[in-house]
């Protein structure tokens, strides 16, 4: 990975915050606009050092990609909270495996409003 200060600041900020937006990085560093912010995202989620998670069409979310605390991800579709969740890792036809799951629902927050 070829590293410079964006970089190095974009993965300081990503491994004290899960899931950010682009806007919300680029909030915390000063000076920076969206377009080198997005670069450089775009660059670590290349490298694999950074995840995508796409919740909706007009929602996508970073975060530092562990091997130490892999995880999935639930998204209400009524409140939109995102949170981690683990799913375990089972066969699909023998040799795919379901990795990187993004399960939807309604959170235990909603369903009590009910």
């Amino acid at each position: 990975m070829r590293s410079n200060t964006y970089k190095e600041k974009i993965l300081e900020i990503l491994e004290k915050n899960h899931l950010m937006a682009i806007a919300d990085v680029q909030a915390n560093i000063p000076d920076s606009d969206f377009s080198t912010i997005f670069r450089n995202i775009t660059q670590l989620c290349a490298e694999g050092v950074v995840r995508k998670i796409t919740v909706d069409k007009n929602t996508t979310l970073y975060e530092m990609k562990t091997h130490k605390n892999p995880h999935d991800h639930f998204v209400c579709d009524d409140c939109g909270h995102v949170d981690s969740v683990k799913v375990p890792e089972f066969s699909l036809q023998g040799k795919a495996f379901a990795k990187d799951v993004l399960v939807r629902g309604v959170c235990n927050d909603c369903v009590e409003k009910i």
